[in-house]
């Protein structure tokens, strides 16, 4: 990344499929900083919170006598030049904002406001809230010298020496396989439910729709809210702690306890229509 960086690489075109071509490049973005988040913790990480260590100093632009406005504006300036030499093009992507922030969005905006206000009011550089497709957009028009082309695969990745994000492939693969399980059984029973309220409906009934809902000794909800729980990207991939796991299993089984009631009706009803 170091090296892609010196050569204004960090935004490469990915060619990951032979066969297509073209048609199906991507455009690869690398983040300045390996992470994500604002530049500088200890100056732009406006998350007031008592139990974060780290918290920047609020953009004060009042006649306190603390007033940062120009301390802030500069070393913000100075961090898109030195962001921006790594970058084709002449438009910088800047992401304000980490995990579990924004508990309180009222102290993000109102800096981030004013941050954009004093930026755009020096003049060195443009400031506004974007979007990806505005981003992309933008590279577009101003990015006159072509993007250099990847060709091969990004794995296996690594963000530090001796760091490669592979092992979650493979790790807790009983886990896996409980999710996949319980994700096609919930799918299995949404099924039959559904065709079970159909099951000797009179027309009436049926111009209504299907009434989809709990059965007596059961319903659906643990087990859903389990399995979509589990896709999260730090829990199907198995990087969380065993008591995290052993919570997530616990979920996935009390919803499947609480769906097989569900299941076993259905199939009675459409069994033997009871």
């Amino acid at each position: 990344m170091a090296a892609r960086a010196k050569r204004g690489e960090l935004e490469v075109v990915w060619r990951g499929s032979p066969s297509f071509g073209a048609c199906a490049d991507v455009l690869a973005h690398n983040y300045f900083t390996g992470n994500y988040g604002p530049p500088d913790a200890g100056d732009f990480f406006f998350e007031f919170r008592y139990d974060w260590k780290t918290i920047a100093q609020p953009i004060v632009d009042d006649d306190s006598g603390h007033n940062n406005v120009k301390q802030k504006v500069d070393l913000f300036v100075r961090t898109i030049e030195e962001w921006s030499k790594a970058y084709p093009g002449r438009d910088v992507l800047m992401l304000m904002g980490n995990d579990f922030t924004y508990t309180s969005a009222m102290s993000w905006f109102r800096n981030l406001d004013r941050l954009i206000h004093y930026v755009n009011k020096d003049g060195r550089i443009n400031l506004l809230y974007s979007t990806p497709s505005k981003y992309v957009e933008a590279k577009k028009a101003h990015t006159q010298e072509p993007f250099a082309l990847k060709g091969d695969d990004f794995f296996p990745y690594a963000d530090l020496e001796h760091a490669y994000w592979t092992g979650y492939f493979t790790t807790r693969a009983t886990k896996k396989h409980y999710t996949r399980v319980m994700a096609s059984y919930l799918q299995a029973v949404r099924q039959a439910q559904a065709y079970a309220h159909l099951y000797g409906m009179t027309t009436e009934q049926y111009a209504g729709g299907p009434v989809v809902g709990s059965i007596e000794g059961g319903d659906l909800d643990a087990l859903d809210e389990a399995v979509a729980l589990l896709q999260h990207h730090d829990a199907i991939t198995g990087t969380e702690k065993q008591a995290v796991v052993g919570d997530y299993v616990r979920r996935l089984y009390n919803g499947w306890t609480r769906a097989a009631p569900v299941m076993a009706h259905s199939l009675l009803r459409l069994m033997f229509g009871k």
